[in-house]
């Protein structure tokens, strides 16, 4: 599949939500529940979709360009479409054992040109954070010509959350305008990049 080419510069960006971790329970829920109540406050010029690998039976990774084989699995189909329908990323990790959780890792490389030069922001949680698990995805983005942004949001699991519930405060929110911001101004600033 190749990339969107049709994308005029007056249309809204279109980003995804991507909730990366399939545990039950998971703490993700309640992240991903303070995210959508945030873009419901707020009237953020773009357009906004949820990407849960939860909602996608993923097979692993077998070959390169898996996703294009004739007989692929309808979900692989899916995923690969709904990320390529996509212009940027707010990416919500787990850290699982000083990494990133191994599901989320295999869904992004069992794609390629789908992710080329998208941005991508990040809002973690973990025993640090989940600052570790975000190293690794900056890494790995490298490859893509992804624009991860620098700013990023690190939930600690003792401090933010109460059993798998996030305590919202200020500093949360602010920190989240600040990141959906720069989100979108690097969305529509790259687009001509992926148009060529």
């Amino acid at each position: 599949m190749t990339e969107h080419n049709d994308t005029t510069a007056d249309q809204l960006p279109r980003l995804g939500v991507v909730i990366g971790s399939i545990r039950t329970p998971r703490k993700a829920d309640s992240v991903a529940d303070w995210v959508r109540k945030h873009l419901e406050a707020h009237d953020y010029p773009a357009e906004f979709t949820v990407l849960d690998l939860k909602d996608f039976e993923l097979p692993p990774l077998e070959h390169f360009n898996q996703h294009s084989d004739q007989h692929a699995p309808a979900d692989l189909v899916r995923w690969r479409d709904a990320v390529d329908g996509c212009e940027g990323f707010l990416f919500i990790t787990p850290e699982y054992n000083r990494a990133a959780p191994g599901y989320f890792k295999n869904a992004y490389d069992l794609l390629d040109v789908q992710w080329k030069h998208k941005p991508v922001g990040f809002i973690s949680y973990g025993g640090v954070g989940g600052a570790r698990a975000v190293d690794q995805w900056r890494v790995s983005m490298a490859p893509y010509g992804m624009y991860t942004i620098g700013q990023q949001i690190l939930l600690y699991n003792r401090y933010d959350f109460d059993s798998d519930t996030l305590q919202v405060n200020d500093r949360h929110e602010k920190s989240l305008g600040k990141l959906l911001e720069e989100l979108h101004r690097l969305t529509v600033a790259t687009r001509p990049l992926r148009q060529n």
